[in-house]
C-alpha cells in the first residue's frame, strides 16, 4: 500500500500459506502459522497438522531445513497415504541418511487453501 498500513495486492505471486518451527521435542518453536498441532510418530517422523486446510493434498509445497547438534541435517515432506489436505508427514534424516530427530527444524507450506 501507499502509507505502509493499507493491504497487499500479490498480482501472479504467492505468499506462504503455513510455516512452523520445531524443536528436537517435537514441540512448536518461536514461530508458527495456520498450525493446529505436531504429532511425533516415530524417530525422523512428524505429523504436521493445519489450522485451515489446503484445497488438494497434492498440490501444494512444502520445504524444510533442518539442523542436529553436529550441524547437519534435512528433511522431506513425504508424500504418503496419512498425508491429507490438512496434515502433512516430514521425514528428518542424519548426515548418514538415517531417519533421525533433528534438534531443530523449519518448515514453509505454499498452495492453495480451501
Amino acid at each position: 500500500g501507499v502509507n505502509g498500513t493499507d493491504p497487499v495486492t500479490l498480482t501472479k505471486q504467492s505468499a506462504a500459506k503455513a510455516h512452523v518451527s520445531v524443536n528436537a521435542n517435537s514441540t512448536l518453536g518461536d514461530f508458527s502459522l495456520n498450525i493446529s498441532s505436531i504429532s511425533d510418530v516415530s524417530t525422523g517422523v512428524l505429523e504436521i497438522n493445519m489450522s485451515s486446510a489446503f484445497s488438494s493434498s497434492i498440490q501444494h509445497c512444502g520445504i524444510g531445513s533442518s539442523i542436529n547438534g553436529s550441524g547437519a541435517g534435512s528433511t522431506l515432506r513425504g508424500a504418503n497415504a496419512s498425508t491429507t489436505t490438512s496434515l502433512f508427514s516430514i521425514r528428518s534424516y542424519d548426515s548418514s541418511n538415517t531417519l533421525a530427530d533433528l534438534t531443530w527444524q523449519a518448515h514453509v507450506f505454499h498452495g492453495d487453501l480451501a
